[in-house]
């Protein structure tokens, strides 16, 4: 009989300790320091429908970079005609410089990455070069993807949920305050392979109006208003914006969770604002 042999086999495999499920982690995007990188990915989630929660791929380098050539930021579209860059754009240090370094959301890393089945677009911003790779590289590479889970990052495990949020400093990043029909000069999205013009709300674009269904223009239904967004209060006194629970999604207490701060490490949540608490642009009646 196999019976008992097969039932001590299977009792073994169950024994078996369990990989422990993908970290979920929170990443404070520093604003102060990359005003048009968080322009985009602002413009991104609160205009555009993209999802303030990505899941790491956890792909090489060269399988991400072809992600980046399918949604149009490789070759650089901000150096080669293709879109219109912003103009100025600033460095960490606070200096100007030009717009010539093309940052997308949802990022390549991630699954949600635009153009996938069943995924939206990618949203384009051209940014200056020195924020660009501050970002990418020293917060979200070597901080958030990098840093260990107990010290609040992924400790690169692929299939990590990762939640952004924005530090509030001021209106240098307009998109993160303004509301559905915020002024977003410069941003640009790729749709089914050809780049379009997103048209600052209330003024005639110059350019050929597209038919609707390829036009860039995110529908005014996807807009979360600023009244709507969290804004939560870290022990470092920064405060961040987040976007809401999407449909669906378990109501997020958010007290006492981490959030990271790219390399300069974490910060727990100590308090959320409602009402007229909130932030000026963040108050009731702000659509």
């Amino acid at each position: 009989m196999f019976i008992l042999p097969f039932i001590a086999f299977a009792a073994a495999v169950l024994a078996q300790p369990q990989p422990a499920p993908p970290p979920q982690v929170n990443f404070m995007l520093s604003c102060g320091l990359y005003p048009q990188v968080c322009n985009n990915k602002c413009y991104a989630v609160f205009r555009g429908g993209a999802p303030r929660t990505v899941t790491w791929s956890g792909l090489t380098q060269a399988q991400t970079g072809n992600r980046r050539t399918i949604a149009g930021t490789v070759p650089n579209p901000c150096c080669n005609g293709r879109i219109t860059a912003p103009p100025i754009c600033s460095n960490p240090d606070g200096t100007q410089t030009t717009c010539t370094s093309p940052d997308e959301y949802p990022y390549a890393s991630t699954d949600e990455f635009g153009n996938g089945p069943g995924n939206g677009p990618t949203f384009i911003r051209c940014t200056g070069i020195a924020e660009n790779v501050y970002e990418g590289m020293q917060d979200y590479n070597n901080g958030i993807l990098r840093a260990t889970v107990a010290d609040g990052g992924c400790g690169q495990r692929r299939g990590c949920r990762i939640t952004i949020g924005f530090q509030f400093v001021g209106i240098e990043s307009d998109a993160c305050v303004n509301g559905a029909n915020a002024r977003n000069d410069g941003h640009y999205w790729q749709y089914n392979g050809a780049y379009s013009l997103v048209p600052r709300d209330g003024e005639a674009s110059q350019e050929p109006r597209l038919p609707l269904l390829q036009r860039a223009d995110p529908p005014l239904e996807l807009a979360i208003a600023p009244e709507q967004r969290r804004e939560l209060v870290l022990d470092t006194g920064d405060h961040v914006i987040v976007a809401p629970e999407a449909p669906g999604d378990p109501e997020r207490p958010w007290i006492g969770e981490r959030w990271m701060m790219g390399a300069n490490g974490t910060a727990t949540v100590v308090r959320e604002l409602f009402g007229n608490e909130k932030s000026a642009p963040f108050r009731p009646g702000r659509k």
